[in-house]
């Protein structure tokens, strides 16, 4: 119901410069509730009308059909204005019916709402917290290598089991409300598809071959986190893209000595070779829903932007501070 019009909000985004682009996308999300909860009522209405006219045609006095869809919409919204009344018996029946379909809508609105929004706020919960571990943009390279600087490998693990549960809820969140795919994040750097990808791209390198890294827990995060990215194609109606290669020759190189500066070495030759076969299952779904949400995915280094939580005039203060630690 709402693609064909998300089709022409996407093309209306591209024409707006790059830095109003992200806001008016943004809008979308919210919108879309709207628009569902309008449509719903526009089709009762209509449908209900449609039956009142069918079933007032035969009488003394018989209504249009413009006095029909009337009747049919104070009923709904339960006006009780009485200027233009049904006349047989089953007609008044009906506009009983509608009433409390009217008043279902309205309950409806209020229950749906706030569940709606608590499922966008665990979902947010972990892309804020992956600011501080990933970056922001995150990376699965900044991810990593911050963790094995620190000799918090088993902490990785613990929050990789996070990010497996975080996977579960985002999967469930999007079965049960697919109009979550298009809310966005509070910051144009950070959105749930590529928290998504940085855990995937984590995993992936873990499950590559790290010299002193357990796989079971990276095995267990790839399994559920693919799962929800082929479960969010489904619900977008979308194929696998040709993507370009997040991951050449060079960025390879690169990312091999941010391991090598946290002490994480790959256990064998044919790393390249294998993060390229798992990096195949899952990025070309990605690389869909980056084209079809206009959200981009991130890279496998970190970008020279700071994070967000060094905002503010003693944020590269905070940052030093906490280093020297």
């Amino acid at each position: 119901m709402l693609r064909p019009i998300w089709q022409v909000w996407r093309r209306a985004a591209l024409v707006f410069e790059s830095g109003f682009r992200p806001v008016f996308l943004s809008w979308f999300g919210p919108f879309s509730v709207v628009i569902l909860y309008l449509m719903w009522a526009a089709c009762l209405i209509a449908a209900y009308g449609i039956c009142e006219w069918g079933l007032n045609f035969a009488a003394p006095h018989p209504l249009s059909l413009g006095a029909s869809f009337y009747l049919s919409g104070s009923s709904f919204f339960t006006l009780g204005l009485g200027d233009v009344t049904p006349h047989s018996a089953a007609s008044k029946i009906l506009t009983v019916i509608e009433a409390a379909n009217g008043f279902g809508l309205v309950a409806a609105v209020i229950g749906y709402l706030p569940v709606l929004y608590q499922s966008f706020a665990r979902r947010e919960a972990h892309v804020i917290q992956l600011d501080a571990r990933g970056g922001s943009p995150p990376s699965a390279g900044f991810l990593l290598r911050q963790h094995g600087e620190g000799d918090a490998m088993p902490e990785l693990m613990d929050y990789l089991q996070d990010c497996e549960a975080w996977a579960a809820t985002l999967l469930e969140g999007q079965l049960a409300f697919p109009m979550l795919a298009f809310y966005r994040s509070h910051h144009d750097n950070q959105s749930w598809l590529a928290a998504l990808c940085t855990m995937m791209d984590a995993c992936a390198v873990l499950l590559t071959g790290v010299a002193d890294a357990k796989s079971f827990q990276p095995r267990m995060t790839f399994a559920v986190g693919r799962m929800a990215i082929m479960e969010t194609i489904n619900i977008l109606r979308l194929k696998p893209s040709e993507v370009e290669d997040r991951l050449p020759a060079e960025g390879f190189q690169r990312l091999t000595r941010m391991l090598r500066e946290a002490e994480l070495e790959w256990r064998d030759g044919d790393a390249e070779m294998r993060l390229a076969k798992l990096r195949s299952t899952y990025e070309p779904y990605l690389h869909a829903i980056s084209q079809y949400l206009l959200l981009p995915l991130p890279g496998w280094a970190p970008s020279a932007e700071r994070d967000n939580w060094q905002g503010g005039q003693d944020g590269r203060l905070a940052r030093a501070l906490i280093d020297s630690e």
